[in-house]
C-alpha cells in the first residue's frame, strides 16, 4: 500500500479537508497543477519542494518523511522488477517519420521482444542471438522501401546515409540495447559490437 497516499487520506478525514483546500493550503492558486504534482509525488516522490512543503502542513519531520519516502520507492522498483521483460531497444539517430510506418503498432519500431528461451542460453550465445534478432528486425524494417540482400548491404548503405548527413530525412539507427535483466544490459553499435 502506499503510504504516502495514506498518510494524506488520513491528514485530510482527520481535518475535514479536500483535497481542494488541502492544495490551497500548500500555496497553490492553481488548483489543477498542484492535485497533477501532487498525485505525481505520491505516486513518485521525488520532488524536495513539495516534500518539504507536505512535511510543515502534515506536521512531521523531514526524516520521517524520508523514511516513508524510502519504502515508497523500495515498492516502486520491486514492481518494476516483477513486470521487468527482456528486451531489445532499437537506439534511432532520428527516429522514422510516422509517414514511414505500417499499421503494426509503433512499439516496433524500438523495441524487440526476446523469446523466453533465448534466456536459458549462456551469455556469449545469447549476445549472438539478440544480435540476429536485430539485424533481422533491420531486414524487415527495410524492407518495403528497399530490397536488401542481406544486412552487410544494408549497414553500408545506411553507413553512407550517416556520412552524408541524410539520416535528418531518412531513419538509421546508432545500433541497440540489450535489456537482459531489471539491472543488467549490453549497448550495442549496428555491427554487434
Amino acid at each position: 500500500m502506499n503510504e504516502l497516499k495514506k498518510l494524506l487520506t488520513d491528514y485530510l478525514k482527520m481535518h475535514n479537508l479536500t483535497r481542494n483546500t488541502f492544495i490551497q493550503k500548500l500555496g497553490y492558486k492553481n488548483i489543477t497543477k498542484g492535485l497533477r504534482r501532487l498525485d505525481a509525488f505520491i505516486e513518485h516522490p521525488k520532488n524536495n519542494v513539495f516534500k518539504a512543503q507536505l512535511c510543515k502542513q502534515l506536521d512531521i519531520s523531514i526524516e520521517s518523511m524520508d523514511e516513508i519516502i524510502n519504502r515508497q520507492m523500495d515498492l516502486i522498483i520491486k514492481d518494476k522488477i516483477k513486470k521487468f521483460t527482456p528486451r531489445i531497444w532499437i537506439k534511432w539517430k532520428k527516429y522514422p517519420l510516422l509517414l514511414m510506418m505500417d499499421d503494426r503498432d509503433l512499439n516496433h519500431i524500438y523495441e524487440i521482444e526476446i523469446p523466453e528461451s533465448l534466456l536459458n542460453l549462456p551469455i556469449k550465445q545469447q549476445l549472438e542471438e539478440v544480435f540476429h534478432l536485430y539485424k533481422q528486425h533491420q531486414l524487415e524494417f527495410y524492407a518495403d522501401k528497399f530490397n536488401f540482400k542481406n544486412y552487410t548491404e544494408l549497414v553500408g548503405i545506411t553507413d553512407s546515409i550517416l556520412k552524408k548527413g541524410l539520416y535528418k530525412v531518412w531513419p538509421v539507427n546508432d545500433g541497440f540495447t540489450y535489456h537482459k535483466a531489471f539491472n543488467e544490459s549490453y549497448q550495442f553499435n549496428r555491427l554487434g559490437e
